[in-house]
């Protein structure tokens, strides 16, 4: 055999077995060759004994044919694979289409069989994601998620062809329809808008804007929210005119928060997590989201703030009943899920960077302002003074640093009890800038300002200006301020200073380019583009507080004070307690409580001045032990009245003040004494009892209640009509108007009644006896879906609504017994049938 002879010539150590094992193999792959059979096993057979038979040509020249044989079969198979994916392809069998293709390598294929394969794997990709989006869309409709269907559908017409196409459109045309049903959302044009709505829901002096400046700058967006109804109204700066009045429904409850444009897109944030986005052109809800559920039941959510263009979601919590830092969680809305937590001491503060955001949160414990990215991530850090609280940062005009107002707050919870000799923390809003560049900018104190009031901080780039909101604090009637300042080079100077209206909102763009004052305060709303000349508003100075209604809500009095030897007692006692340790403290309080160490004058003395250095746990813990040991002193009986008040129990107040000798205390106990005593009498229908125990507190000189009110408010309740029509005060005016509101709703002269409240909104805004009576007024007139009024009357049951379920929101005056009013059954009842009526939208 000349293949043993090859073989043999060179190899002389292989075993002779391993030897007859090639030569055989080598007999059978040669013969396998000739029948074009099992080329891989020949390969493998070569290649096993490619050692022995590396020194025989022929072996050589058939492992080559057998590569050749593979690579033909090979080919075939994927060229049949390829028919095989095609006519599965025909028969829409996806699934077993991609399990042919995936078997297929394309490097096996001939150049025209390539092209086929691309165009057949293009194909199937293609007809694979319609699948997928199908399913989606099926997926969708069975949970009847609107806003995912209708997604689904927009991206199936995009990928569908014309022939197709149209029917997606129409799925996702239908399902904008529902959604836009659902929600209610409508937009109406409109020549005009009443002040009433115009401003309806909006806070005044407050630092979270509810406006922004649309792209075109030619318009501005307001947005307030009512129980479920989101309202947003068009300003047109050109005309000074709204222009378009459009309202919604969301699925949940929603106190909107803050709203921000991206676009022709507006994002809105309720406080409890909730986020709208909303298209402006064309009209549409986009998508919605509840985050509210990332709070468990024992957190509370302090606030939400959403960057949309991060798509993150700052979510602001603590735990309930605890004194712990809260912990803000930054959300990926699109994920729905949590990517980073941070810890806070101080309320997160959003800083307009042109588009962007950083966001600013003090660290009362290291005495810093941390600065973080949309997604929470630590970026910069600024030191600041003791005692210095910040509640507002913006963009300083270089586009770089910082601009901070700070305030010295220390000891500020001593101001109404001013101790002699004692310097308080100057509550001034100070403008400081981070980082400190070469000292070139110093502090730059505001006069006459107060850290807290409300005040707000706005940067406009394109101006190189900002603008400082604030309250006058030294001004004899209530006064706002707007200061413009100005990079000089050597620090910030001030453009102007200038009184502007009380019901003033602020509007930014979307890259804080320019800033917008929008006036409220009088017949029409004004929109006033700030710059550096001092805008100038149509308004007129108000005159005292409209608020001529004397309060009778117990819980909300700050005239408690004692006087006297009382007062001077306590002061001594806090100043004692501000050096005092923790040890000290419990020390001082044990020996109050020895049995004769103390007068019981002196420890209600020592309580006062407990509470005045806000340890109110202690001040609590001390006065329930008191009521054990002197039950009948005059400190213990005032603390059980004041609870019985809260409770709404007037006989009871009564019970427990009536048998206290008021001329042997100090004036301030005194006189707040006869100041709770006449409002129960008064709630209770004894006006003249009240009247006299008011007039006694007035005998007590140094007390703090103003009780002229109460006597003017209980005199006119005694007078007989027509005596009392002729009074000409600012109370009597205001009575009229509630006897001219229950005068038209008895003589069902709704629309009369409607137009009366709706003229006096400082007086119903609020009040809940007057915002039952203009809902009542409403729920009786139908009006057609789209007009003006059919919009106010979805706004005034929505916002009655949310007041009654809100006790902290409304204000139920007290009125004297010739004006009517209602029950809490009669309120009630109005509330339930108002949220009938929007129900059935």
């Amino acid at each position: 055999m000349p293949w043993l002879d090859q073989i043999l010539s060179r190899q002389t150590t292989t075993k002779s077995e391993k030897l007859v094992e090639a030569v055989l193999a080598l007999g059978k792959a040669k013969e396998a060759l000739k029948e074009r059979k099992e080329p891989a096993r020949i390969m493998a057979e070569m290649e096993h004994h490619g050692k022995v038979l590396q020194s025989v040509p022929e072996a050589q020249d058939l492992q080559q044919q057998a590569e050749r044989l593979l690579q033909d079969v090979m080919s075939k198979e994927a060229k049949d694979l390829l028919n095989k994916t095609a006519s599965f392809l025909e028969m829409e069998d996806l699934q077993k289409a991609r399990v042919c293709t995936d078997q297929i390598k394309a490097s096996l294929l001939q150049e025209n069989d390539k092209k086929l394969f691309d165009e057949i794997n293009h194909r199937l990709s293609y007809l694979e994601k319609l699948m997928r989006l199908k399913q989606k869309y099926t997926a969708s409709h069975d949970r009847r998620d609107h806003f995912a269907v209708r997604d689904m559908a927009g991206e199936l017409a995009k990928h569908m062809g014309q022939d197709t196409s149209g029917y997606w459109l129409d799925r996702m045309e239908e399902h904008t329809s529902w959604i836009k049903k659902e929600w209610v959302l409508v937009s109406i044009d409109i020549d005009e808008l009443p002040i009433y709505y115009a401003s309806f829901g909006l806070s005044w002096l407050d630092e979270i804007t509810n406006s922004c400046l649309l792209p075109d700058k030619r318009h501005l967006i307001i947005a307030t929210s009512q129980e479920r109804w989101v309202f947003l109204r068009i300003f047109c700066l050109d005309d000074q005119k709204f222009k378009k009045a459009i309202i919604l429904r969301t699925p949940e409850q929603m106190f909107l928060h803050n709203v921000y444009p991206v676009g022709n897109v507006l994002w809105i944030t309720g406080e409890n997590g909730q986020v709208l986005e909303l298209g402006l052109e064309p009209l549409n809800i986009l998508s919605w989201h509840d985050f509210s559920s990332f709070a468990g039941e024992d957190e509370v959510i302090e606030g939400a703030r959403l960057f949309p263009k991060s798509k993150s979601l700052w979510l602001d919590k603590h735990p309930k009943n605890s004194d712990s830092s809260e912990l803000c969680e930054i959300i990926d809305i699109d994920r729905q899920s949590i990517v980073r937590q941070v810890k806070v001491s101080g309320y997160p503060m959003a800083i307009n960077t042109g588009g962007n955001f950083r966001i600013a949160v003090q660290n009362f414990t290291t005495k810093t302002v941390q600065v973080y990215s949309e997604r929470g991530k630590a970026v910069e850090s600024f030191a600041f003074e003791n005692y210095q609280l910040i509640d507002v940062v913006t963009l300083h005009p270089n586009g770089n640093d910082f601009v901070f107002l700070p305030y010295d707050d220390q000891d500020s919870m001593e101001s109404d009890e001013e101790v002699e000799g004692e310097q308080h923390g100057d509550l001034a809003l100070t403008i400081e800038v981070r980082p400190h560049l070469q000292g070139k900018y110093k502090p730059l104190r505001i006069e006459n300002s107060s850290g807290e009031c409300s005040h707000a901080m706005f940067t406009s780039l394109d101006r190189g200006i900002i603008f400082i909101h604030y309250a006058d604090t030294f001004s004899e009637v209530s006064a706002y301020i707007l200061a413009a300042f100005k990079e000089n080079g050597q620090g910030f100077e001030l453009l102007y200073e200038v009184r502007v209206p009380e019901k003033v909102v602020f509007a930014c763009d979307e890259f804080s380019r320019h800033i917008v004052a929008i006036n409220f305060q009088g017949n029409c709303a004004q929109a006033v583009v700030l710059n550096e000349n001092p805008p100038v508003f149509d308004f007129e100075i108000p005159g005292p507080s409209n608020r001529v209604i004397p309060e009778f809500r117990c819980d909300f009095f700050l005239c408690h004070n004692p006087t006297g030897v009382t007062k001077s007692t306590a002061l001594a006692y806090m100043t004692q307690i501000k050096g005092w340790k923790e040890k000290e403290l419990n020390q001082a309080i044990n020996k109050i409580k020895q049995p004769g160490a103390h007068t019981p004058d002196e420890i209600a003395a020592f309580i006062h001045a407990l509470y005045q250095s806000s340890l109110f746990e202690k001040t609590k813990d001390l006065k329930m032990w008191v009521r054990t040991q002197h039950p009948n002193h005059y400190s213990v009986l005032l603390d059980l009245a004041k609870e019985a008040a809260k409770g709404k129990n007037w006989l009871q107040v009564i019970s427990w003040l009536e048998g206290i000798s008021r001329p042997d205390l100090n004036h301030g106990t005194a006189r707040h004494i006869c100041h709770l005593m006449g409002i129960a009498y008064f709630i209770q229908g004894e006006i003249q009892r009240a009247q006299s125990v008011w007039m006694e507190g007035m005998t007590y000189e140094d007390g703090q209640c103003d009780l002229n009110p109460y006597i003017e408010y209980a005199g006119l309740s005694l007078l007989p009509a027509k005596k009392r029509q002729k009074q000409k005060s600012d109370m009597n005016k205001v009575l009229s108007i509630f006897e001219s509101v229950d005068d038209h709703l008895a003589n069902k002269r709704w629309s009369k009644a409607i137009e009366i409240i709706e003229k006096n909104e400082d007086l119903s805004r609020t009040d809940l006896q007057m915002l039952a009576k203009l809902t009542w007024a409403y729920l009786q007139q139908n009006f057609n879906p789209g007009e003006m009024q059919w919009l106010f009357k979805i706004i005034t049951l929505g916002n009655y609504c949310e007041v009654y379920d809100n006790k902290y929101m409304h204000d139920n005056k007290v009125l004297p017994p010739y004006i009517e009013t209602w029950p809490d059954s009669r309120l009630s009842d109005l509330a339930r049938q108002a949220k009938e009526w929007l129900d059935r939208l």
